[in-house]
C-alpha cells in the first residue's frame, strides 16, 4: 500500500502508512527541575570522557492512538533545520522522523482491527492531490469566508440577545422576542379580611 501512495503523490514529501507503536521519537531526559539528565561516554577518536544529553524512546501517538494504523509523513531536515525547530528537546533523526499527519479532528487514522486497503489509499490520494491544488489566494479566500460566517453568526447572536432583553424592539408582533398586547381581562379585586 505505501508504494501505491509512493508512485501517485512521489517523493516529495514521501507519504506512508505507519502502525502507530512504531512511530516512535526521542525526547530529552530531564530532571524533576527541568534540568536535563546526561550521560557520559568515551570519544573514540579522541579518548575524552564527555558529557551528552540523555534521551528516552516514546511512541509518538500515545495515549490518543494505539495499535492503529497511521498515516504519516517523512520529515528530513538538516540538523541546523532540526535544532531550529526542536531545540534540544528532541534528538536529531539523521535518517529522518515519521510524523503523524493532523487533520480537523485528529491524528489521520484507521479504526482500531482495520488495515490500510486500496479504498483508504485512493481516498488519501484524493485528498492530498486536492490539499495541493489549493493556492494561496484560494486558502485566503476560505479564511475569509470563514471569517464572514463567523461575524455573522456573532451579529445573529447579538441580535436575539438584544431581541430578548428588550421585547418591544423587535418589531414583529407574534414572534420571539415581540411584545404582543394580549386581550384585557378583568382584574380580580382581592378581599380584605376584617380585623376581628
Amino acid at each position: 500500500m505505501n508504494l501505491r501512495l509512493r508512485q501517485d503523490l512521489g517523493i516529495r514529501p514521501v507519504y506512508s502508512w505507519q502502525w502507530s507503536e512504531d512511530v516512535r521519537i526521542l525526547v530529552r531526559d530531564e530532571h524533576e527541575d527541568g534540568t536535563p539528565k546526561y550521560k557520559y561516554a568515551i570519544d573514540p577518536e579522541s579518548l575524552v570522557i564527555q558529557a551528552v544529553p540523555s534521551y528516552t524512546d516514546h511512541p509518538m501517538c500515545a495515549p490518543f492512538i494505539e495499535d492503529q494504523w497511521v498515516l504519516c509523513s517523512l520529515m528530513q531536515h538538516g540538523e541546523e533545520v532540526w535544532r531550529r525547530l526542536y531545540g534540544e528537546k528532541q534528538a536529531w533523526p539523521p535518517n529522518g522522523q515519521w510524523m503523524p499527519l493532523n487533520g480537523p479532528s485528529g491524528y489521520v487514522c484507521l479504526p482500531k482491527g482495520k488495515a490500510p486497503d486500496q479504498e483508504e489509499n485512493l481516498e488519501v490520494i484524493r485528498l492530498i492531490r486536492e490539499s495541493r491544488t489549493i493556492t494561496g489566494k484560494m486558502f485566503a479566500e476560505r479564511l475569509a469566508a470563514g471569517s464572514d460566517r463567523r461575524e455573522r453568526a456573532a451579529a445573529s447572536r447579538r441580535r436575539d440577545y438584544i431581541r430578548d432583553k428588550i421585547p418591544f424592539m423587535a418589531g414583529i408582533p407574534g414572534t420571539k422576542g415581540d411584545y404582543s398586547f394580549g386581550g384585557f381581562e378583568k382584574p380580580k379585586s382581592k378581599k380584605r379580611k376584617k380585623a376581628a
